[in-house]
């Protein structure tokens, strides 16, 4: 993700907010948090993104190593996160 154009999008759309009739500063404490939460998921998705090529090219025991865990719980993560992938959610 670039941040400093997704900074500018956000700040485009608190203009945009305001001159719809919402205070400046509802519209700022708004984008602030639809900001810092896409900002914190792309982060997640790029971990989970990174854990599946390392399961991918070494596999569960060496991924269990390098974490500090059972081999199991490296592959109920590799699932869990390919799950996680799979389901769409519809946005009403």
């Amino acid at each position: 993700m670039n941040y400093g154009l997704f900074h500018q999008w956000v700040l485009d759309r608190v203009e945009e907010l305001v001159s719809m009739g919402v205070s400046r500063r509802e519209a700022n404490h708004l984008m602030t948090a639809l900001e810092l939460g896409a900002i914190a998921d792309e982060a997640r998705n790029r971990a989970d993104n990174q854990f599946l090529l390392d399961f991918n090219r070494r596999g569960a025991e060496s991924m269990a190593k390098c974490h500090n865990k059972t081999p199991a719980w490296a592959r109920k993560r590799r699932r869990e996160i390919l799950a996680k992938q799979t389901v769409a959610t519809p946005v009403s």
